[in-house]
């Protein structure tokens, strides 16, 4: 009779080979492509071809590599010892409908409540300027298709 570990540990020796052998294909997908320096008219070169090949075979081994080994986690308990730079914050303390809750104070930086506004008598004096370059856009825009036209359909 069969022994029930055997056939297990079989089993994940077949996932395992399929695993790399798929590992292996994929990395030939994203290998990158040999092109000619000179010109892309011409015909890939003998010496492109090893080349490429050395790549696909170096990112299949690499792909191998990693898939094959253990991760190593033990170094991620350690992260909680590092101590963090805290800065000197300010917290306020505020009372809303659900309760107590705690809001950073910043300085307020992006609203001024300054007036930063023309005054009206030097809005009305620069309308004029963008009134006129407003009215030559306008009148170009239908003079100039009108003179191409008649440029084209003019008799020599």
């Amino acid at each position: 009779t069969p022994d029930p570990a055997e056939s297990t540990t079989h089993a994940f020796g077949k996932m395992k080979l399929l695993l790399t052998l798929l590992t292996v294909a994929s990395a030939a997908a994203f290998a990158p492509k040999a092109l000619p320096r000179a010109s892309f008219n011409r015909a890939v070169t003998p010496r492109a071809v090893p080349v490429a090949l050395v790549d696909v075979a170096a990112g299949a081994a690499a792909a191998a590599v990693l898939s094959s080994q253990p991760m190593d986690t033990s170094m991620l308990s350690n992260m909680a010892n590092v101590p963090m730079m805290v800065s000197a914050t300010k917290y306020e303390t505020k009372e809303g409908i659900y309760g107590e809750y705690q809001v950073e104070v910043k300085e307020q930086a992006v609203d001024d409540a300054r007036s930063t506004f023309k005054s009206a008598k030097a809005t009305k004096k620069g309308k004029n300027k963008y009134v006129a370059v407003l009215g030559v856009l306008l009148v170009g825009s239908f003079l100039i298709p009108m003179l191409q036209y008649f440029w084209y359909v003019r008799e020599d």
